[in-house]
């Protein structure tokens, strides 16, 4: 009954003490290079924890679930508008994707 009426309370719905929020940086292109992710304004913007992109991966960058050599962040290349290219962690929610919005990203645009 509780789950039928929208209050049960899941796994994600529990607040843990001195947990970080995240948020994502996705690619505003379809198809491009990423030439850049200008993150260094946000690393110190008020509550930011970390900022990780692919290169921080350490071991594979890939996902393997839909395509062999689907990125879990992207390196070089984005394919597709959306794809993450980097993550933010912060104090809180608001935090991060003010943080995350406020990463540039520079494309060099790739015919699709």
């Amino acid at each position: 009954m509780i789950k039928a009426c929208g209050v049960a309370q899941f796994g994600a719905d529990i607040p843990l003490p001195d947990s970080l929020q995240l948020a994502v940086v996705h690619s505003t292109e379809h198809h491009a290079k990423n030439q850049e992710a200008g993150h260094s304004q946000s690393r110190q913007d008020a509550g930011v924890a970390g900022i990780v992109t692919a290169a921080d991966i350490k071991g594979t960058n890939r996902i393997r679930i839909m395509a062999p050599d689907q990125p879990v962040l992207c390196e070089d290349v984005v394919r597709t508008y959306g794809d993450p290219i980097a993550i933010v962690a912060a104090e809180t929610r608001e935090q991060a994707r003010a943080a995350a919005a406020a990463v540039k990203v520079e494309y060099e645009s790739l015919p699709s």
